[in-house]
């Protein structure tokens, strides 16, 4: 019978025990994911909507957006679309800053329009898109091609703007005359 109780005392101990570290463990693996969740604000395959005065502007989707960044969040595999006009905007990588309602757009940057009914492709590796004052833009350091369906234009630096549909290239300005049917 001695040993019986022996046996019980043994395993209400370690019961104890076991409670007790598991306990300890918990605790301090819940400190630890709320550090995580904190310094990490990842989400994936995202999409929003941009409004203005209560009307739906532009409609954004990335497929990671980071928000750990305090004034900032930046979006990869960047797509925008204008819900007002036949505009659309890619790239890599995508900047907003917050209070400044401005966007920058890194990598691969295309941007596809239309000007009387004809397609227009914007390729440049950088470009802004300040949707306070409703233009595209680089600077004039920034190579940026211009395709559209009988010519191709490229130089240095371009702005676009939104209101008017008014498309500049600010320097070094090249065309090439595609033959019609190629």
């Amino acid at each position: 019978m001695k040993f019986l109780y022996l046996w019980v005392v043994i395993a209400v101990l370690l019961a104890l025990a076991f409670e007790g570290i598991y306990k300890i463990q918990s605790e301090n693996l819940q400190k630890e994911a709320e550090k995580l969740e904190k310094n990490t604000r990842v989400a994936y395959k995202m999409a929003f909507t941009y409004f203005r005065n209560g009307k739906p502007l532009w409609l954004f989707k990335g497929k990671k957006v980071d928000m750990s960044q305090g004034g900032k969040l930046i979006v990869y595999q960047f797509e925008a679309k204008n819900l007002q006009q036949f505009l659309k905007v890619v790239s890599e990588k995508a900047i907003y800053f917050k209070g400044k309602q401005l966007l920058l757009l890194q990598g691969d940057v295309k941007i596809w329009l239309k000007k009387k009914n004809e397609p227009i492709e914007v390729k440049t590796p950088l470009a802004y898109l300040d949707l306070k004052n409703k233009v595209v833009y680089n600077t004039p350091d920034q190579k940026v091609v211009i395709e559209e369906p009988y010519r191709i234009l490229m130089g240095n630096g371009f702005r676009y703007n939104l209101q008017t549909g008014e498309l500049i290239i600010l320097k070094n300005v090249q065309t090439f005359i595609k033959p019609r049917g190629s």
